[in-house]
């Protein structure tokens, strides 16, 4: 076995396994569901349906909450949204134990 090149393999699947968990905590809506801890999960729903540019303004600040309760993430940045009356997309930077790399969520109401 080759350990020089595994070693970086193993980023690989870790880096994998870290956006899979990203996207399943920004798909989960906190205190919904009591299989989940109360830091797990992100506060979207509250953002539909109000004053867009506020949710513009807010949807960062609340990824970032929700992310940073993961000790493998350093830092969220680099933020880019576009909102609508019933959806949210938006792309950002995460830098990580296993590196930085790029982030996209789709939300729909």
């Amino acid at each position: 076995r080759d350990l020089v090149r595994s070693r970086g393999l193993g980023d690989v699947y870790k880096r994998q396994a870290l956006k899979q968990s990203i996207r399943r905590m920004l798909t989960t809506e906190r205190f919904i569901y009591t299989i989940y801890d109360h830091r797990y999960g992100v506060e979207l729903d509250a953002l539909f349906g109000g004053d867009m540019d506020y949710a513009q303004m807010d949807i960062a600040r609340r990824i970032k909450e929700a992310l940073y309760e993961d000790d493998r993430i350093h830092e969220a940045h680099s933020f880019s949204t576009k909102v609508k009356k019933d959806e949210f997309y938006v792309q950002f930077m995460v830098d990580s134990d296993f590196g930085t790399f790029e982030m996209d969520l789709e939300v729909k109401r």
